[in-house]
């Protein structure tokens, strides 16, 4: 593992004795990375995910069942390299500055899907996703369509669409918008017969809607409402869904259902808002709160990153392309530590230099400077600790 700088967080290793069980050695290497596969019948890996959510299962199941489910995340590890190499081939075709990002869903995301949703584990379709950020919707549309064209050709494998969801052009009601394609992998070579039908998702989205989705996430972890989940203060919900229709607008784009298509009744009902929350002094609190790291390091491959969002202090831990299997390690353990803290957010992913990583995940540094600009332009007044 690479040197790593880490604030206010304690690196060590967070098991020592390595009471859950290793990862084994059961593999594919591809470009000098080794990629788990999975060890575990569909069958096994649904009752894992049940008993995760199982109020009064033994601390034995639950142990046995987190390692079914590693092996279950870390399997899709392969088949999200693959379509994550293509979506950026083909998204820095369309648009030279498009950011492109993978990670893994992380153990308490699964739990709480899984606990909230009528869904059972081995079709959870987001196990695995990667993300385009590109310039404007037009840019969406037309990767949209050449990956859709490419998705066949794949490098040692196909892909098929099996589900899209037309966030951009039907927002949910909560405000969010994006372009969701589901793949399948699938491969005729015996290789990669292991990796058939798992499901990894693509999202495509532009910088406003990015802007929009860290947004939600950052303040979520500031204030301590889920509102990503549409939990917390109603408010705080109707302010965000609020600046969604005012991005939609700006997009050309439908607004978000029960919300005006009037730039001037958004604005007004926002200024109420903003002054009942303060948002603007909790935004810009966002902006200026957190320490995060900068510094180049070269030869990583993937990032564990871990938010505090109490002391507002963020640690990224590399790791070179050699040591996948460590780095799936660390991120469980560091899970299994924190579980049960909500302001400790763990995940691991994977972009092409550390600078991208802010940009892809904003969220993770509290940092919405963007947005809280597009906002106080908008309302028309300056936070009271910029004055």
């Amino acid at each position: 593992m690479l040197d790593s700088k880490v604030l206010n967080i304690d690196a060590k290793v967070l098991n020592s004795s390595r009471e859950l069980d290793d990862f084994t050695d059961n593999s594919v290497e591809m470009d000098g990375v080794a990629y788990a596969i999975p060890e575990y019948s569909r069958k096994e890996v649904e009752n894992a995910g049940d008993i995760l959510i199982a109020p009064f299962a033994s601390a034995p199941e639950r142990r046995r069942a987190i390692n079914i489910v590693d092996n279950w995340r870390a399997s899709h590890a392969y088949p999200l390299q693959v379509i994550y190499m293509r979506l950026r081939e083909l998204a820095r075709g369309v648009n030279a500055e498009a950011l492109i990002a993978q990670r893994r869903k992380r153990l308490v995301s699964i739990e709480n899907k899984l606990a909230l949703l009528p869904t059972k584990l081995p079709k959870m379709q987001d196990i695995g996703g990667c993300r385009a950020i590109v310039e404007d919707v037009t840019d969406v549309w037309l990767l949209a369509t050449q990956y859709d064209k490419a998705a066949a050709d794949v490098r040692h494998g196909r892909s098929r669409r099996i589900k899209v969801n037309d966030y951009i052009r039907s927002p949910r009601s909560t405000g969010y918008r994006s372009l969701h394609y589901v793949y399948e992998y699938d491969s005729e070579a015996p290789k990669y017969e292991a990796y058939k039908g798992l499901r990894i998702e693509i999202q495509i989205r532009t910088k406003l809607q990015h802007l929009w989705a860290t947004a939600v996430e950052t303040v979520s972890a500031y204030t301590g409402h889920a509102l990503k989940s549409n939990l917390g203060d109603d408010r705080w919900l109707r302010f965000f869904v609020l600046m969604s229709s005012v991005f939609a607008l700006r997009e050309n784009c439908p607004v978000v259902p029960n919300t005006s298509e009037d730039l001037e009744v958004l604005r007004a009902e926002l200024m109420t808002l903003s002054f009942e929350l303060n948002a603007l002094d909790v935004l810009f609190g966002c902006r200026v709160a957190t320490q995060y790291i900068t510094k180049e390091v070269p030869k990583a491959h993937n990032f564990l990153l871990v938010l505090n969002s109490e002391t507002h202090t963020i640690s990224v831990t590399p790791f070179r392309k050699g040591e996948q299997k460590q780095a799936e390690l660390e991120v469980r353990e560091t899970e299994e530590r924190f579980k049960g803290d909500d302001s400790m957010q763990a995940v691991l992913v994977s972009v092409e230099s550390v600078h991208s990583i802010r940009k892809a995940y904003p969220n993770y540094y509290l940092d919405i400077e963007e947005f809280s600009k597009i906002v106080e332009d908008f309302v028309g007044y300056t936070p009271a600790n910029r004055l």
